[in-house]
């Protein structure tokens, strides 16, 4: 094998690496996502819930849990 074709071979090496490194990325986004909008869906009744627990336990807090803020 000359040294062109070791190094196309290792350049195919790495693209099919950046293939697989994307997809999963792609795929972290999509939960990432579902995450947050499953949070910001929940946050509200989870804040009720939050401050009804606090006020029976003698520690009254009203506030809200904190919206995900995005970079």
């Amino acid at each position: 094998m000359t040294e062109f074709e070791q190094l196309m071979f290792e350049i195919q090496k790495i693209n099919k690496r950046l293939d697989a490194i994307e997809k999963s990325s792609a795929n972290m986004d999509k939960h990432i996502n579902f995450i947050e909008k499953t949070y910001n869906l929940v946050r509200g009744p989870l804040s009720w819930l939050k401050n009804k627990v606090e006020y029976v336990a003698g520690r009254p807090q009203y506030d809200e849990l904190p919206p995900i803020e995005k970079e």
